[in-house]
């Protein structure tokens, strides 16, 4: 007998049904199989499918900054659309447990990333209305992001593990600091 199937309904239609739920569900629920092992070669995809989406918001912000003709109230939209959707995405629990009982551990430097976030969007928004075009708005937003991330690394701030930089992270960040300016040229 197959694992999960209702023994008064084995090899039924509902049978199979309920079992093909149950598989479905261990391979993508936290702590139910599928975060255990796969998670850490799916990460590289999960991370192209966030630049999708970062290269996707500017162009549909852009268009709703059409309708609401103020970039800051564009992106408050934006933003209250897309908490309200994480909101719904907490309460399920697909995407692990939700503790609320460290908020008074948490450092006051951590609570600025919504801002932060908030920021960078409106200054892509205004970037692109202004003509910047939207592949070099996003090339110039990741070198802003490895200028971060160097410094950040660099010092082992904000609690980053300190990787102190070298020849080839420098190279790299030309490289991609050049990449940004030839796709500013028209």
């Amino acid at each position: 007998m197959c694992a999960g199937v209702n023994p008064r309904e084995p090899h039924t239609a509902r049978g199979l049904i309920k079992q093909d739920r149950s598989r479905l569900a261990g391979r993508l629920l936290p702590g139910r199989g599928w975060y255990k092992g796969n998670v850490k070669t799916l990460i590289p995809f999960f991370v192209l499918l966030g630049g999708i989406a970062s290269g996707t918001m500017v162009a549909t912000n852009s268009r709703l900054k059409e309708t609401f003709q103020s970039p800051v109230l564009t992106i408050a939209v934006a933003f209250l659309i897309g908490s309200l959707f994480m909101f719904a995405v907490a309460a399920t629990g697909v995407a692990g447990k939700n503790d609320f009982n460290k908020l008074g551990e948490t450092p006051w430097w951590a609570w600025i990333g919504g801002i932060l976030s908030i920021a960078a969007v409106t200054m892509m928004l205004v970037a692109k209305e202004s003509g910047g075009g939207t592949a070099f708005v996003l090339a110039a937003t990741v070198v802003g992001q490895q200028v971060a991330a160097l410094t950040l690394e660099h010092n082992g701030w904000l609690g980053t593990e300190k990787s102190p930089i070298n020849g080839w992270k420098i190279t790299g960040f030309l490289l991609l600091a050049g990449g940004a300016l030839l796709m500013g040229k028209k």
